[in-house]
């Protein structure tokens, strides 16, 4: 029934709990799995924003564009190794399988090029994740993005873990 399977994937454990269902529905209907990670450059400068004093050049909470490009790499490296680990359950299914590290988009907007680029039947999320300083109540604020503005697949937004 489901050729197609997008993954959104940022290491957490609704993302695991995610990929294992992927993988479950995967095994039944023989589908191709990709599974992506969206890392996306979040140094912005705000204070002058919200502290209209400051201007964007005496802002204090900047960094230099050496330590951004550290920061950057740094988080690069993480995400290709949390990519690495969904791999690695992905080989021990058998499944056809991608691994897709997604830069300078945020999640939503992957998943949204995404399925229209692979044309995915079905995308699962976790219900929660890692991503962002906030959570929302319900729902993790990527997956209500995703619930709410990806229109072109069907969605499964998994909350506990397969019993599989």
């Amino acid at each position: 029934m489901w050729k197609n399977i997008l993954v959104a994937f940022d290491g957490s454990d609704h993302a695991m709990w995610a990929l294992d269902r992927a993988i479950e529905i995967g095994k039944k209907d023989q589908s191709k799995i990709t599974v992506f990670y969206a890392l996306k450059h979040n140094f912005k400068r705000v204070t002058p924003t919200i502290f209209p004093f400051f201007s964007q050049d005496e802002d204090p909470f900047s960094l230099d564009p050496a330590t951004e490009a550290r920061v950057y790499q740094s988080q690069k490296n993480m995400a290709a190794r949390i990519l690495k680990e969904a791999g690695k359950k992905l080989e021990e299914s058998g499944l056809e399988y991608d691994l897709e590290l997604i830069e300078n988009v945020g999640p939503v907007d992957a998943a949204m090029e995404l399925v229209k680029l692979r044309e995915i039947d079905l995308l699962i999320v976790g219900a929660r994740g890692v991503h962002g300083p906030i959570e929302r109540l319900v729902l993790g604020s990527v997956t209500s993005g995703i619930v709410n503005k990806v229109c072109e697949a069907n969605i499964l937004i998994i909350r506990t873990a397969c019993s599989a």
